[in-house]
Order: structure tokens, then sequence, then C-alpha cells
């Protein structure tokens, strides 16, 4: 059943490709492990659960990951936050989109059942992780979003240490289990007061950036300029011409490192 896919993918603004490596770890579980360099890529076929509800577990090293609803609106997962799902999440769009063009980070796809649970025993303890996150987050109208703190982030470590020394998939197995028992653990956790947008603010935000480097002025009237970089503001969190500056100065500091590095 393990089985191990790896797509590499181009980037936006440097020679330095990204990859996406797919993990199917059993018949109700796989892992994706993402590190990439641009804003757009494809999307991952991953493993169908005969239309079954199936959570999500969202954890950024660098970068913000949209987090997409069925209802069309969404917010994101922001560096060293995670998500988990049951749900509420949309999987069908064409292609996932991440508002800034360097993401590193992992997600989780299960399927909660007590097969899960069994394959994923520690210490052949019968334990229920899989089946109480869902009972958990049951019933929500949008994921739950938390900052990581220092027990959830060593163990999404071990697994990242895991995927770069290309460990035994078993290990990696054994990992996974534990980043589940730690996240059923954390009842606790305080959720991030996260803002969600509409599908049209999305989709006004996104082609803002996508002329971005066009003159604005040119096209659209003052009023659909405002509209726009209004939109754009509240959800990359920077007015267009800031994001713009930011991200020409960390591309040239890519750039500049890549440079160094030959």
């Amino acid at each position: 059943m393990n089985e191990k896919r790896e797509v590499i993918l181009p980037s936006d603004f440097s020679g330095e490709k990204g990859k996406i490596v797919c993990y199917r770890i059993s018949s109700y579980l796989e892992l994706l492990y993402i590190d990439i360099r641009s804003r757009r890529i494809p999307e991952v076929q991953i493993q169908a659960y005969e239309g079954e509800a199936v959570m999500t577990v969202n954890f950024s090293f660098l970068g913000k990951c949209e987090v997409l609803l069925k209802n069309g609106g969404g917010t994101y997962v922001d560096t060293g936050e995670y998500s988990i799902d049951y749900g509420t999440a949309s999987r069908e769009a064409d292609e996932f989109y991440y508002p800034r063009a360097q993401y590193h980070g992992m997600e989780l796809i299960l399927y909660p059942c007590p097969e899960l649970d069994k394959e994923l025993s520690l210490n052949g303890r019968n334990t229920k992780m899989s089946v109480e996150l869902k009972e958990r987050f049951l019933g929500r109208e949008t994921p739950f979003i938390s900052k990581a703190d220092a027990r959830i982030e060593q163990a999404v470590r071990v697994i990242q240490d895991d995927i770069e020394a290309d460990a035994d998939m078993n290990l990696l197995a054994v990992d996974v289990s534990r980043w589940l028992q730690v996240l059923c653990s954390k009842r606790d956790a305080v959720e991030t007061n996260r803002v969600y947008y509409s599908g049209s603010q999305i989709q006004i935000a996104r082609k803002t950036m996508d002329i971005l480097t066009e003159d604005l002025s040119k096209r659209y009237s003052a009023a659909t300029q405002s509209r726009f970089a209004k939109a754009f503001k509240n959800y990359y969190g920077a007015a267009p011409l800031e994001y713009k500056r930011k991200h020409n100065l960390n591309k040239d500091s890519r750039q500049m490192e890549l440079s160094d590095n030959k």
C-alpha cells in the first residue's frame, strides 16, 4: 500500500525548482510535502474516499497557504500556523493558489475511521485519535486555525527530517501517528481569529495580483482601482505597491543568495 510520488515544479523567480512529494501511507491516509516557489501549481490528485468527507491538517513552515471553503470563500494559513478541517474545505479548485511565491508546508489528508486508528496505534495501545479529531471538529462551518506550539512544531520537524533523509515509510508512518497524537492532546488550543473572504473578494485580489506589474490607470476607472486596492490589501495584508516592493526585494535577495552559492 505504501507509495511515493514526486512532482517537480518550475520557479516563478529563481532557477531553483520546487516540488511536491506525495506519500500514500495507508488506504486511509496521505501526506503531502510541499516546497514550491510559484504562486500557482497544478492540483495534485489524491486518493478518492467514495464521497466520504475527509479531514485535512495543514502546517506552514514558510509562507501563506489558501484554505478555500465549499461556499467559494476562504482564508489562509500563515507561517507557523496549522489548520484542521473536517468537511468544510473545498478540494475541487482547478489549481492551488498561494498568495506568496514561496511556500513550504505539509498537509495530511485522512479518512477518520477505526481502521486507520488501528493501523496507527502506538505501542499496541488502542488509540482513537482520528475518530476523536473528527468528533471534535464535526459540525464546524470553518476550519480550525491556530498557532503551533513547540510540541506541534517539533512533531512536524521530525516528519520533515524523515522526508529529507528519504527514511523508511514505516518510520514516516510512526512519526505521522505521533503528530496526530500531539494534535489530539491539544484540546485547549487557542483558535486564531481569522477573517474569511467571499469568493468575489478573493477573485478581485487574485486579479489585482496578476496585473500588479501593469499600469491600472490605463485599463480601469479610479473607482475600480480603489476597489481592487482595498480587496488586495484586505486579502494579502499590504497595499499593492507595498506588496510589489517587498516581493521585489525578496526576489532580488533570493537571486543574490543563489549567485553567492554558485
